[in-house]
């Protein structure tokens, strides 16, 4: 757990000042609290208005940015035969190494070109990490990366993945930070961390996979024999929350069906698409993880 100050309520930490007492009340808790604010660089109340027609196309020109999470069970040829199912087109390329974080995809940006959708996912863990980790690290290099992103062309859309907790928590780290020993504990802290950074970055949109997959009961056949990684049914059900976010049309129903219970995971995606409002900005809105902005 790093130290630093306490933010009332939220039982997470930030930094101290230096000027910041070293004594700690009766709870053990820092003695000074402080409040610090990201530059939110990255964001617009909207798209330029020359933007509207490549925002309406059927056709979809989406780059992927992700590791294991998006190429296992080839996702993205899952969504394209979903949306060709749907009466859509898509055509696709990806930067998927294995394990690869945030500040790995900032790092590289991405190739030329006009991209419609640029979707986002970082390592599988770090999401979930402590607010002030993600304050530090995870945020700016989204910051970095959509700047890059729009910098190439104004009119793409950022998709971040809100990818879903182990099946079981993250005992690695559990030690560390208690609230990431469950999976909903984990599933949590992902959704307000892929929600803020689509906040910062807004116009910007999630797709709440992980919250599809907190929607099903007995989960364990959606995740392969390690608790972290997709199966192919786990694959499906984010291939259509990823349908509906992009296209805004229902999975319900979709023809293209390579699972046994692709009807019923089409009605789960739906309805975590439902469960909450995945599209930045909104009115009124602030940051969905405080602590993670730094106020």
């Amino acid at each position: 757990m790093p130290g630093g100050f306490h933010i009332t309520g939220a039982g997470e930490y930030g930094d101290c000042p230096e000027d910041c007492p070293s004594d700690t009340n009766q709870e053990g808790l820092p003695a000074c609290q402080i409040e610090t604010d990201l530059p939110y660089a990255n964001v617009s109340n909207a798209f330029p208005d020359t933007c509207a027609e490549r925002l309406s196309r059927p056709n979809k020109k989406i780059y992927f940015m992700g590791n294991s999470y998006t190429y296992f069970n080839n996702l993205p040829v899952m969504l394209k035969s979903l949306a060709q199912a749907a009466g859509f087109s898509m055509t696709s390329a990806q930067r998927t190494p294995g394990g690869e974080p945030l500040s790995g995809h900032a790092a590289a940006g991405i190739p030329s070109g006009d991209w419609d959708v640029v979707i986002i996912q970082g390592q599988s863990q770090e999401p979930a990490f402590t607010p002030i980790m993600i304050y530090h690290s995870q945020l700016p290099s989204t910051q970095t990366l959509v700047g890059k992103i729009r910098a190439n062309d104004p009119c793409t859309l950022p998709v971040f993945f809100q990818t879903w907790g182990r099946r079981d928590g993250d005992s690695r780290n559990c030690q560390y930070y208690s609230k990431i020993c469950t999976f909903d504990g984990m599933q949590d802290r992902l959704t307000r961390s892929y929600s803020t950074f689509a906040y910062v970055n807004q116009p910007a949109k999630v797709a709440p996979a992980g919250e599809a997959f907190r929607l099903v009961g007995d989960r364990g056949y959606l995740y392969t024999s390690d608790g972290s990684h997709p199966s192919a049914s786990g694959s499906y059900l984010a291939a259509c929350t990823f349908l509906e976010t992009i296209w805004g049309v229902s999975c319900v129903g979709n023809s293209y069906k390579p699972v046994p219970n692709a009807a019923i995971l089409q009605q789960i995606a739906h309805d975590a698409v439902l469960s909450g409002d995945w599209s930045w900005p909104q009115s009124p809105s602030g940051p969905p993880c405080l602590e993670c902005a730094g106020r």
